[in-house]
């Protein structure tokens, strides 16, 4: 019995519009592994998380669990709805967040086009849930790795990313082994697909670019698990 590759993300992992071998399916082939590939566009961070545990309950044999986080300004509703709405942030390149209603969210941030709780707060649980699903990985002592599609959509520099996350505790106990390319910032030393891979004008991966990440993976999980 061959063992399962769970892969999570966003359209970066699955999406409707692109006819190509995405990043799970190739890594899949040259891991030798059958392969469930739960992204989704516009998918929150939260939603990547909840999913990848849900479906490791779910699941026998499993040989890897790749997860690849979205945007940190990414959420998600409690219902967990499929409709997607654009969160009212100016500048922001991307639509389709993973939302139906903001009002839990709101109500933390206040106005979002001017709060700056609100960066700060989707930051610190995004790396909440990056901490979560490692340790969850580790307790079941299932092989893991994680990286980062991209960053965020909001009208914020790096460095001020940058800042948040080393201003927040649990950043420090994050296993950068199991995590590629983290903290994720160039200017942090760390990488995303999104600035390493060629795109199209859609802002998505080319062929070339799923394989690219495919080859970055294999490689992480030769050097930690052989």
């Amino acid at each position: 019995m061959r063992k399962l590759l769970i892969a999570s993300g966003c359209s970066f992992t699955k999406n409707k519009f692109q006819d190509l071998k995405f990043w799970p399916e190739l890594l899949a082939e040259k891991l030798d592994m059958d392969f469930v590939n739960l992204g989704r566009g516009g998918a929150s961070n939260q939603y990547i998380h909840d999913i990848t545990i849900d479906t490791i309950y779910e699941s026998k044999n499993i040989g890897l669990v790749v997860s690849a986080w979205s945007g940190f300004d990414r959420t998600i509703s409690l219902d967990a709805s499929e409709v997607f709405l654009d969160i009212p942030i100016p500048e922001c390149p991307f639509g389709g967040y993973d939302v139906v209603d903001m009002n839990a969210d709101l109500k933390i941030a206040g106005n979002v086009t001017q709060s700056r709780k609100y960066p700060r707060y989707m930051i610190e649980k995004g790396i909440r849930n990056m901490l979560s699903l490692s340790s969850f990985c580790r307790d079941k002592k299932i092989p893991y790795l994680q990286i980062a599609s991209l960053i965020q959509c909001m009208p914020i520099v790096s460095k001020d990313i940058a800042k948040m996350m080393l201003q927040y505790k649990p950043f420090m106990d994050l296993d950068n082994k199991n995590i590629i390319g983290w903290p994720f910032l160039q200017s942090m030393s760390g990488f995303n697909f999104f600035e390493i891979v060629d795109c199209l004008d859609n802002g998505h991966p080319t062929q070339d670019g799923h394989d690219h990440v495919s080859d970055i993976i294999y490689k992480r999980y030769g050097e930690i698990y052989g």
